[in-house]
């Protein structure tokens, strides 16, 4: 469990939060099989899911025709449903068979209502990295 934590310590979103709290974000994710040609997301849906990439390749496309490609271990997708925003900003598809760990927006939001220290952080640290890419 002690990689796992690592992982999660090593994203924007999740910095400066203790790793007790980190453990209870960890407990709450579950190891997902992705094969490739898997629709993770779909643009303009609700976003019910993140992922936390383990292995394999994904793209991300948005409307505009940009995309971006996903490789290292640690790379979200689905950041909407942590940030609040009621759709996925972006489509993501899984260019080969990998690993994730999915995190489920009811999960989440559980955890914000029972922990508002881990919630403010998290929101915290949101805010910083939309207004970086903004």
């Amino acid at each position: 469990m002690f990689n796992e934590i690592n992982i999660l310590r090593a994203m924007p979103i999740f910095k400066n939060i203790e790793i007790g709290k980190l453990e209870k974000i960890f407990n709450l994710l579950h190891l997902v099989k992705i094969k490739k040609g898997d629709v993770l997301i779909k643009e303009d849906e609700i976003a019910r899911e993140f992922y936390i990439l383990l292995s394999g390749q994904y793209k991300i496309s948005f409307k505009n025709g940009k995309h971006i490609t996903l490789d290292k271990k640690g790379d979200f997708i689905g950041w909407a449903t942590i940030i609040a925003a009621p759709k996925y900003l972006g489509t993501g598809i899984a260019l080969t068979d990998g690993d994730a760990f999915k995190l489920t927006r009811q999960d989440f939001m559980d955890l914000l209502i029972s922990d508002s220290e881990i919630g403010n952080q998290i929101m915290a640290n949101g805010s910083e990295l939309t207004a970086k890419h903004l």
